[in-house]
């Protein structure tokens, strides 16, 4: 996991992919770690936005995950990893069905960053709905689980904390998040999240009018845009994955190949030994025919 991530963050996105599709060849893994390659494939297609792929990959570990004695704590893992597609393409009531699902449960089985993140969205949630004090609330919640558990994690938290203080017009809460959640990025070397404060300060900038400085974060914006190269990324995975899934389908023709070259040595065997047993049976009927014969024969002269 750990150099999974690693990779990730480095934007060695076909690195990570060519990494779990290797692994996926061992005829040796259990259900459990198919669940994990699978999962975290979803999380690689994740840094690059491809949804259609996350929810893919995402399928294919519940699917794993269901094969184990232990169907609930990876179901409820799957359910969570559902509830962050579906809050970042827009569905929140989906989203937000699962979250309360979650939540009664208490989160078991979920790990603090994952409840974090969970509550972050609930306060996102409540920030749609004008409700800042709040979302304010739940957002300070979840920084502090974050905190405890993956402080690397926290600069998404901030950039949703940018948008909530200039939706209350508080200009100089939004910068101090926004300082925070550059200056982590830059620890945890993740770019995506800079690209992600920036872009959200900018729209901040514009609501209240302040065109020079969204001008200024348009521009970091755009150079970082360059550098993360979402699409070459995506272009560089899908290469791979046929690649991959070439190779998949040529070991199932080879083998599909060999199961009908068995067939038919069998076939051609079986029919050998039919023919060898309808010679000897024929060959025992034409003595038993002339031995009868004789018999008579000798009968006869008797």
């Amino acid at each position: 996991e750990y150099q999974i991530f690693a990779l990730n963050n480095q934007l060695e996105y076909n690195k990570s992919q060519q990494l779990l599709f290797e692994g996926l060849k061992n005829p040796a893994l259990t259900p459990e770690e198919k669940f994990y390659h699978y999962l975290f494939l979803s999380y690689t297609y994740k840094r690059i936005y491809d949804y259609t792929k996350v929810m893919e990959y995402l399928q294919k570990a519940n699917s794993e995950g269901n094969k184990t004695i232990h169907r609930d704590y990876y179901n409820t893992i799957f359910q969570c990893e559902m509830a962050y597609v579906l809050f970042d393409t827009h569905d929140y009531k989906a989203a937000d069905s699962i979250m309360n699902q979650l939540a009664i449960a208490k989160y078991k089985y979920l790990k603090p960053s994952d409840k974090s993140s969970l509550i972050m969205q609930q306060a996102y949630l409540k920030f749609l709905e004008k409700d800042f004090e709040n979302s304010e609330v739940l957002y300070l919640s979840a920084i502090d689980i974050m905190k405890e558990d993956e402080p690397c994690q926290l600069p998404n938290i901030y950039v949703k904390c940018i948008q909530l203080y200039g939706g209350m017009r508080n200009i100089t809460k939004a910068k101090d998040y926004l300082d925070k959640a550059i200056h982590l990025a830059d620890s945890c070397q993740i770019i995506k999240y800079k690209i992600y404060a920036y872009e959200i300060m900018n729209t901040v900038f514009l609501e209240v009018d302040s065109f020079e400085a969204s001008a200024r974060m348009r521009k970091k914006h755009d150079s970082l845009n360059l550098i993360y190269a979402r699409e070459k990324h995506s272009l560089d995975l899908a290469n791979l994955e046929l690649k991959y899934n070439a190779e998949i389908n040529n070991k199932i023709r080879a083998k599909q190949k060999l199961i009908q070259n068995l067939y038919a040595v069998g076939f051609i065997g079986t029919s050998l030994i039919a023919l060898i047993l309808f010679f000897i049976g024929r060959k025992l009927r034409i003595q038993k025919r002339k031995l009868t014969k004789q018999n008579v024969l000798r009968q006869n002269l008797v």
